[in-house]
């Protein structure tokens, strides 16, 4: 097994049902597409390989597996096959019915069609999406004659229904191995939510794996931070089985370690010398690790043998200590009270340990923002919990009008634009959301440093348009770049060496609000945000500080922020962050910065104290339904699209002087609700999050209006302006308020002229080299028509589907890859490709109109599948075209763009 993704058979739960009659199932030949699903590179499919290397194959230069099957329940109306208990004919008279089908009785092994001798007649009924998910977790099913049933979920694809099925003959191994010699009957109580997330860990994408011999692991106590503060906090009423928020003062808890862990430098030297942290998975583990001087640390504070560590470990000597965590990484300590441990911690901590696989998955490490210059994107849900004012956000647009108005006037800009998207394509990853699977700038980027007269084409106006719109409407979606990065939240580190060895004391050495981040300047005022972000009392305004010690014992890279959650209700803040890799953007933007401080501490901190006891299920096929069924009602974007409804209207209200009373604490009731929502996978709540958000929108705060729709009025719920831009649906009424967001919007309708293309002055063909394009293979270009016509439908097919946005990307990049590695495997005449250059330049007239919706990716799937071939058709100018340069030294007659100066120069084209 390559260490990749693999691709594995993605189905619809209705379609395997339909087809279980069948002797073997569902099969899977002759049948396209299929491949729609991933099984990431992962411990998970190391394991699957260890079993049987024989389950992962080849083709193409893609790998795949049938190893394992994902499955999705989007869809109801399968067929389930209801016995009639009808025996002879008799019997078949007496009875009503409707669509009923009968197996055939086989004498000597020959099928007998004789309905005197039909025997087993039948029904379908249509089932739901319930239905379809009991009958399959039940039963399993059948793929080409072998035998699958259900395996894992993570918590990623619960939240949108989707569930791992795995081959009978593999699932006794492999969840043994995910179970670590924890064994429940199906009748036997257990926090069945905590265990279907916790074997799901090794199911996490990873990049590499690292080794750590577990005995070199100390495990040292969490520590709980507790303190008095006044906050806006959310209870549980059982009277009315519903939350109820309001101000109170009370006492905080904070997991000060929650979730990360300190690893010895040495372990980093190899390959991540350069990183401050990898985030680690094993069975049962989850851990940010730290890039730490363990070893400097002993040694200064004359640490010298085991016996003076707090904490436990199997290590024998002092210099054996590699990683220093805490319980909270280590979810097997969850289950202490399984039989064989009997509540004994040290007992369960000493079987994983010794259990444990010395082979770790690096999930990630930080990275710098792909953006612009490194900077970092807002998004609206920060902008609108800001108290901007119309003047302020014109400002914060500043340079970013400015530079959609040099990318539609300066050719020099637009290419560097151009490739600056290229090296962020080198890093693309699917979770960017902005990512252009169809991404045509190397062939632009291309032709325009090989001949400057290509922008003056008709197809090339159409690209600039199209990548001008593309970046404004990014604008209109809150995205304004910004100094700035996303910082991976470090808690309390020297605290934590202290703590392994006995000096913590319970104080930080850093102060209230304080940080130590290298990216920005010491002494700075910052602001973090942390996704998502729901309302103004998620906004934390901190001050950078440079520390001796976390600078001599810790490796942190610009990425990584030491925070201090002692005394503080920060993790609340933060909107339920712990320190597993949680990230938050960070930035010094003096706009921003000063907005926040005016409503720091003025709005009280939302702060969840809803029950939190596990929840006992037995670990039957009937819980497990029922647990993935609730965990599939994803309600997040409901809440987040809720919360900022109504923070518009708080704005609105405030600056109209109309009433908010009680309005600040239902918005922060949301913020709890959507810490809830994304922790359901592993975290059960007594919270129904559809009835509170029904009696939300039936609140005062929510008005509603008229639209017409197939010339009929319909009442529908009024959202601000800027909602009509932010991609949440057109069925809403869309209203200005005096809020954030709206300001933008106004703005660029008012500043940002709409996109008028220019006549083109050159046709594409012009810029080709002279040749005969009457040889020409009319039968091969038809064919490369059809299949890139196929592929552009079969991709707009994708994305007006509700397959996830993962799948969607995966979907459409897997059947690109195809159509340009089949026609890269032709051998194309340059007439030919003349021809087809030739009908693309006469795109707008009526023969080859047809072509018009396909111009641009026909010719970047040319242009992929044969670059040289494709480039040596066009005239090669020889000469000098603008190129930027980043100068940063005397500004005089310097082009600024963001926060950078450039200077133009030529650069000559051989």
């Amino acid at each position: 097994m390559d260490r990749v993704n693999t691709y594995i058979i993605s189905l619809e739960g209705k379609d395997i049902v339909n087809s279980q009659n069948n002797k073997k199932g569902y099969e899977t030949k002759n049948k396209n597409n299929l491949f729609k699903g991933s099984l990431d590179y992962s411990l998970e499919a190391i394991k699957i390989s260890e079993i049987n290397n024989k389950l992962f194959y080849k083709k193409e230069g893609k790998q795949y597996t049938n190893a394992v099957v994902n499955v999705t329940f989007n869809y109801g109306n399968g067929n389930k096959k209801i016995d009639l208990d009808i025996n002879d004919e008799k019997d078949m008279h007496n009875k009503s019915f409707d669509k009923v089908s009968y197996t055939y009785k086989r004498e000597n092994g020959k099928r007998v069609e004789d309905s005197d001798v039909a025997f087993g007649l039948y029904q379908h009924k249509d089932m739901s999406t319930k239905e379809i998910r009991e009958e399959l977790y039940k039963n399993g099913f059948k793929l080409d004659g072998k035998q699958y049933v259900r395996f894992k979920r993570s918590s990623g694809s619960s939240r949108v229904g989707k569930c791992l099925f795995i081959r009978k003959d593999l699932y006794k191994d492999m969840m043994e191995w995910s179970y670590m010699g924890l064994k429940y009957g199906k009748n036997d109580k257990m926090d069945l939510a905590s265990m279907e997330a916790y074997i799901s860990l090794t199911t996490s994408s990873i990049i590499d794996t690292i080794s750590i011999d577990p005995k070199s692991i100390l495990v040292i106590e969490d520590f709980k931070s507790e303190f008095e503060d006044t906050v806006m906090a959310t209870e549980w009423c059982d009277e009315e089985q519903r939350l109820i928020t309001s101000k109170k003062k009370t006492i905080i808890s904070n997991s000060i370690w929650d979730g990360q862990s300190l690893l010895d430098a040495s372990v980093f030297e190899e390959k991540y010398k350069d990183k401050g942290f990898l985030l680690l998975r094993n069975r049962f583990f989850k851990s940010a690790c730290f890039n730490t001087n363990i070893q400097q640390f002993f040694k200064d504070n004359k640490i010298r043998n085991i016996n003076q560590l707090k904490g436990f470990t199997l290590a024998e000597k002092i210099e054996d200590i590699k990683l220093i965590t805490t319980p909270s990484s280590i979810k097997y300590l969850k289950f202490k009270d399984y039989k064989t441990f009997g509540g004994d911690r040290d007992k369960c901590l000493e079987y994983w340990i010794t259990n444990s696989d010395e082979r770790f998955g690096v999930v990630k490490y930080e990275k710098p923002p792909t953006n612009m210059h490194e900077m970092v994107q807002t998004h609206y849900q920060l902008l609108n919990t800001l108290p901007l004012s119309y003047d302020d956000m014109r400002e914060l647009l500043r340079p970013s009008l400015e530079y959609i108005k040099l990318l539609k006037d300066d050719l020099a800009v637009l290419r560097n634009h151009i490739g600056i998207n290229l090296e962020k394509l080198e890093k693309w990853n699917i979770e960017d959301e902005n990512f252009d699977f169809t991404n045509s700038d190397e062939l632009v980027y291309k032709l325009l440093m090989i001949n400057d007269d290509f922008a003056n084409t008709k197809i090339f106006r159409k690209y600039k348009d199209n990548l001008i719109q593309s970046y404004k409407n990014n604008i209109r979606k809150g995205h304004i770049l910004t100094n700035g990065n996303y910082s991976v939240l470090f808690g309390n580190s020297y605290e934590m060496l202290q703590a392994s060895c006995g000096l913590f004391n319970g104080e930080s050495i850093l102060g209230l609000d304080e940080v130590s981040v290298k990216s920005f300047g010491y002494n700075m005022e910052l602001i973090g945000i942390r996704s998502p972000h729901v309302t103004m009392g998620n906004v934390w305004c901190c001050k950078n500080k440079y520390n001796e010690l976390l600078d001599k014992y810790f490796n942190t890279s610009n990425f990584i922020i030491h925070v201090n959650s002692i005394k503080n209700n920060l993790l609340e803040r933060l909107s339920s962050a712990d320190f597993d890799s949680d990230q938050i953007l960070v930035t010094d933007n003096r706009i921003l910065v000063n907005s926040a401080k005016k409503i720091y501490g003025k709005f009280l901190v939302p702060t969840d104290f809803t029950p939190k006891k596990t929840v006992n299920r037995t670990n039957s096929v009937e819980d497990k339904i029922d647990l993935d069924i609730k965990t599939s009602k994803n309600l997040i974007g409901e809440i987040i699209n809720l919360s900022q409804i109504l923070n518009s209207e708080y704005w609105d209200r405030l600056k109209s002087g109309k009433s908010v009373d009680s309005l600040y604490e239902i918005i922060s009731q949301l913020d709890v609700m959507s810490c809830i929502e994304i922790d359901k996978a592993k975290k059960e709540s007594v919270v129904d999050s559809e009835k509170e958000l029904k009696l939300i929108r039936e609140s005062e705060y929510i008005s509603y209006g008229q639209i017409t729709r197939d010339k009929k009025k319909k009442k529908v719920m009024c959202r601000p302006y800027f909602f009509k831009f932010v991609g949440e649906g057109k069925n809403y009424k869309f209203i200005k308020k005096d809020t954030p967001m709206d300001y933008l919007e106004q703005i660029i309708d008012k500043e940002v002229p709409k996109i008028e293309s220019i006549d083109s002055t050159i046709s594409l063909t012009d810029l080709l080299v002279d040749g005969n394009n009457h040889k020409s293979d009319r039968k091969q270009m038809q064919n490369i028509i059809n299949k890139v016509g196929k592929l552009n439908n079969e991709i707009n097919g994708v994305w007006a589907s509700n397959m996830c946005y993962e799948d969607k990307i995966r979907y459409s990049v897997i059947k690109k890859e195809k159509i340009v590695d089949f026609i890269s495997k032709l051998k194309i005449s340059d007439e030919t490709f003349t021809t087809l250059i030739y009908r693309l330049g006469s795109e707008y007239n009526d023969k080859y109109g047809n072509l018009k919706r396909i111009g641009l990716i026909l010719l970047n799937i040319l242009f992929l599948a044969h670059k040289n071939q494709f480039l040596n058709l066009f005239k090669q100018l020889k000469g000098d075209v603008e190129v930027l340069t980043e100068d940063n030294e005397n500004l005089n007659n310097k082009l600024k763009i963001y926060e950078k100066t450039y200077k133009k120069s030529t650069k000559m084209i051989l």
